[in-house]
């Protein structure tokens, strides 16, 4: 059921390679939409955006496709990505997919995402659901009255720990 996929989903790695993995997933009347992140922190290695819209019914599947961001933020033109990638195969031996194909399922209030893609790569995640129905650990700021003011505020925020969304 579509309900039980939407919310804010979790995981970090503790790997030698760390990286956390972020999902923010909202029901909405076609099925669920939203994005899932990657970052690599304290690495100079691309962030990863994948933008998402799964169905109303399960199986909760999608092919995605793999949005290279600067480890800062903000996303890479696609000729910036193909030079990124030439350093990624310099250090790995292989570049990130283009795209992969996902499927999604809730087990006990944590998402499990399978993926594969076509070069035969694959793996599976699974991450905490956050406690969206407590107060947040920010503290509300009434003197913020701007976009401008919002935004860099919000850029000063530990990086990669928090999920900002339109209301």
């Amino acid at each position: 059921m579509v309900n039980d996929l939407a919310g804010q989903w979790s995981f970090r790695s503790s790997e030698d390679l760390a990286f956390t993995v972020r999902v923010d997933l909202e029901d909405r009347e076609q099925g669920c939409t939203g994005r899932a992140y990657v970052f690599y922190p304290g690495s100079d290695l691309p962030g990863l955006q994948f933008n998402l819209q799964l169905p109303k019914e399960a199986p909760f599947r999608a092919e995605l496709t793999t949005i290279y961001l600067y480890p800062s933020g903000g996303a890479m033109t696609y000729s910036e990505r193909l030079e990124t990638d030439k350093s990624v195969v310099e250090r790995y031996g292989q570049s990130l997919p283009e795209q992969i194909n996902a499927k999604f399922s809730v087990v006990n209030d944590e998402l499990e995402i399978v993926w594969s893609s076509q070069d035969g790569r694959g793996g599976s995640i699974t991450l905490k659901k956050s406690d969206t129905k407590s107060s947040s650990i920010l503290v509300p700021r009434v003197d913020i009255r701007s976009w401008e003011q919002f935004r860099q505020w919000s850029v000063n925020q530990k990086p990669r720990n928090y999920i900002f969304r339109g209301q």
